[in-house]
């Protein structure tokens, strides 16, 4: 029995087409591959893009963030102080109180023109 095993053993390894491939068709396949994952590992930087350049230009560095944020949410919350403490009529009132306030109460923060005038 064991002849007969190592006779189909060395059958198969002589024989060419058991998986062999020739060094022309494994470069066939090896180029695209090669060629497609430099594609995708480029990050797609090859093509230029409206959101990248729009986001840079409006970004703020992040201490004005901050003071922007901390500036709405003060705003917010006396907004609503005023209205359910009936010092304010309208929403447009108390709006205009709590931005003088504001101003009084912390004259170190400067708000971009574009945020204040908001």
């Amino acid at each position: 029995m064991r002849s007969s095993e190592t006779k189909k053993m060395r059958s198969r390894s002589q024989d060419r087409s058991f998986n062999t491939i020739s060094i022309t068709d494994s470069m066939k396949y090896f180029v695209p591959a090669l060629l497609l994952s430099l594609a995708l590992a480029s990050g797609c930087r090859l093509l230029p893009s409206k959101h990248r350049k729009a986001s840079a230009a409006a970004e703020v560095p992040p201490a004005t963030g901050i003071e922007i944020e901390f500036h709405d949410r003060w705003i917010d919350r006396r907004i609503h102080e005023l209205l359910t403490s009936g010092n304010a009529k309208t929403e447009q009132e108390a709006k205009a109180m709590a931005a003088t306030e504001f101003v009084k109460q912390y004259p170190y923060i400067r708000l971009p023109a574009a945020k204040s005038a908001k």
